[in-house]
């Protein structure tokens, strides 16, 4: 007898739920053996569970990833996001996420669910463990062109519509995946090339000079050679949504200039920022007169966000001297030095 659809899904979300309950047990402080001064994450990472040691020997991964494929039922794809999320958590299970093919997968949930849906935040929790747990294997599984592709995407979506709080937690978790995979060198020139280098630098640049781009075209020609469409409003590029002075838009200016500067290590990344002025911008965070949209800025803001532009000019100066030179930025970073009472800028402009 071939049973009803519906009995076949409540027979999967069953299923899903006890696996997740399986995952879920045992990762408290009570359950697992820590060392002195051992974080719990780093214990679960390193031994397990017994439930996930138990996993990893059941190859339960290759099961999860072949369903996961197929799966319709956002009930039953939510409960196994929250399991594979707690086996991701130990270091062989999370090496069998990436060698199962899963990652992908994972991608495409984030791509299905773009800024609708709490199941993005836990799928790129996943990946953020796995990138963690697995540098070697899972960056070289992200470094494919429609994967980079795919974080272009989600980038312009968050970067133009993401207006709500959740929202900016999604853009800095996708940049912190960002920043894991720029550390493998073989995939920074995939950046220049999907048009996602010339998407983050437009950000990453002044308010001032990010209008200037504009009105030349150089952004928009860049993306065009990418084949990359904008997203639009009454027939007009939409304007992406203002980085400003909260935690959340200090944290992504980190991350996003952090990312940017070791990109810039391939020849095509270093000539869209050059072009884009990304150096020119950072030293302008160091020039007394800070631009307009930093005048309102605390001390300490001020302060955080010098630091972080030197440290970027620091990576920067290695791949593009002449940039650094023609900007004048032996002299900014100098007048810097005479002006600042931090200890901590001091060190940095040095």
């Amino acid at each position: 007898m071939v049973q009803p659809p519906i009995r076949l899904e409540r027979l999967r979300i069953e299923v899903a739920h006890t696996l997740a309950c399986w995952a879920r047990f045992g990762l408290d402080e009570d359950s697992v053996e820590l060392l002195p001064n051992q974080p719990l994450i780093q214990a679960v990472a390193d031994s397990g569970t017994p439930n996930l040691r138990i996993l990893r020997q059941s190859n339960v991964m290759d099961a999860v990833s072949a369903s996961f494929r197929s799966e319709d039922s956002p009930e039953s794809i939510v409960i196994t996001l929250g399991a594979i999320r707690d086996m991701s958590l130990y270091r062989p299970l999370a090496c069998q996420i990436t060698n199962c093919g899963l990652i992908s997968n994972l991608v495409h949930v984030i791509r299905v669910n773009l800024l609708g849906s709490d199941v993005l935040l836990v799928a790129a929790e996943v990946l953020w463990n796995v990138l963690e747990l697995d540098w070697d294997g899972a960056t070289e599984a992200l470094g494919q062109e429609e994967v980079i592709e795919s974080f272009r995407d989600f980038m312009q979506a968050v970067l133009t519509r993401g207006y709500r709080f959740k929202d900016k937690i999604f853009r800095n978790d996708m940049m912190v995946l960002l920043m894991y995979i720029s550390k493998r060198v073989e995939n920074r020139s995939l950046f220049a090339s999907t048009g996602l280098m010339t998407l983050l630098l437009s950000y990453a640049v002044s308010e001032k000079r990010r209008k200037e781009l504009h009105a030349s075209g150089i952004l928009e020609n860049h993306m065009k050679e990418a084949k990359v469409l904008p997203d639009m409003v009454d027939d007009q590029p939409k304007k992406g949504i203002p980085i400003i002075n909260t935690q959340e838009d200090m944290e992504f200016r980190t991350l996003l200039w952090g990312t940017l500067a070791r990109c810039c290590s391939s020849e095509d990344c270093a000539r869209l920022a050059v072009e884009c002025g990304l150096v020119p911008s950072l030293l302008e965070c160091l020039d007394p007169e800070p631009p307009i949209e930093q005048q309102k800025w605390s001390q300490e803001q001020r302060r955080k966000i010098q630091l972080e532009a030197l440290s970027a000019l620091f990576q920067l100066v290695q791949y593009m001297p002449d940039a650094f030179m023609d900007a004048d930025g032996n002299s900014t970073v100098l007048q810097l030095l005479q002006a600042t009472r931090s200890r901590e800028v001091q060190k940095k402009s040095l």
